[in-house]
């Protein structure tokens, strides 16, 4: 179970990161791309068991947003502190959301 939620994760982060890189090519603002993290981090903790895969989620979308689109890019560095609000607000709505979709989940098994 431990490695096919790993894997599962895994799976999910490089799908959204894949999502997010072709809708940056067509033109799709940086909020937006955020959407499709959180989305993410939803999925991962509807099919994952536990608070650790959709928390680890969250923090790692945080980071690739992080680095490939904020500026400067390929770096975790952020230039715009709008960016960086940015970045803790959608990093505490995706823990809240991951939270909250972990036990709905575990309610629904009891």
């Amino acid at each position: 179970m431990l490695k096919k939620d790993w894997l599962r994760s895994v799976l999910i982060l490089l799908g959204a990161l894949t999502a997010t890189y072709g809708l940056k090519s067509l033109g799709v603002g940086r909020e937006s791309l955020l959407m499709v993290y959180i989305v993410g981090v939803l999925c991962c903790a509807a099919v994952t068991h536990g608070y650790l895969y959709s928390l680890l989620e969250a923090l790692c979308s945080m980071l690739l947003f992080n680095y490939f689109d904020t500026e400067p890019l390929h770096t975790f560095a952020i230039s715009n502190k709008d960016d960086t609000t940015l970045l803790l607000f959608f990093l505490a709505a995706a823990f809240l959301a991951a939270t909250m979709t972990s036990r709905f989940r575990n309610a629904l098994r009891v």
